[in-house]
């Protein structure tokens, strides 16, 4: 038995040394690529719309879910959360669709989350989820994904073509939230191609 685990040791030794190694070999582009990956990532950038018309968009997104389940019964008047929006980067350590696009290039907005006091009551909740993906849907949102569902707590989540996200959930209150996906500022989707970023 202790030959077997001392094996068992130096194989995962041996594996460990190996994932390292294959780590430390992973090639950085070159400058040439990284050129190209910038055009080829705004170019596919340029084809959607500049981030202040997906912003407006999106908030009247909002606006028209708000108002459907206010007229329907299903949640009091909302308000707007303070200091809940942001702006940031499109660039993601989990992902390198816009590994070369700046935060001066594109942007993603989180929207200011929007409030209605109270718990959605369980056997309300799936009409008012079917008025939220009504209007989703008629936008270019699929959905919805389930998040949370237990008794009391319920939240899905909605998503477009450009990876924006909209969530609706209830707990303790009901909230509405979206976040952009990655867009083009207005003066780099006006310019029509990227800065350049070459040093050779």
């Amino acid at each position: 038995m202790r030959g077997n685990r001392a094996q068992l040791r130096l194989m995962g030794s041996a594996i460990a040394a190996i994932a390292i190694m294959a780590s430390g070999c992973t090639t950085e582009p070159t400058a040439e690529g990284k050129e190209k990956a910038l055009e080829s990532q705004f170019a596919e950038l340029l084809k959607r719309p500049d981030i202040e018309s997906a912003a407006k968009r999106h908030e009247e997104i909002l606006t028209k879910i708000r108002d459907k389940l206010v007229a329907a019964g299903f949640t009091a008047a909302w308000r707007e959360a303070e200091d809940s929006s942001s702006v940031s980067g499109c660039q993601s350590g989990f992902s390198d669709t816009w590994s070369e696009i700046d935060s001066d290039t594109a942007e993603i907005r989180a929207l200011a989350q929007w409030i209605s006091s109270g718990n959605l009551p369980d056997g309300k909740w799936e009409q008012a989820v079917k008025v939220v993906e009504e209007v989703a849907r008629e936008h270019g949102f699929d959905g919805p994904a389930v998040v949370v569902d237990r008794p009391g707590d319920h939240e899905v989540s909605f998503k477009d073509g450009y990876g924006a996200h909209l969530q609706f959930g209830t707990v303790q209150n009901t909230v509405l939230s979206l976040t952009t996906g990655c867009h083009l500022t207005v003066a780099a989707h006006q310019r029509g191609t990227p800065t350049s970023k070459r040093t050779y």
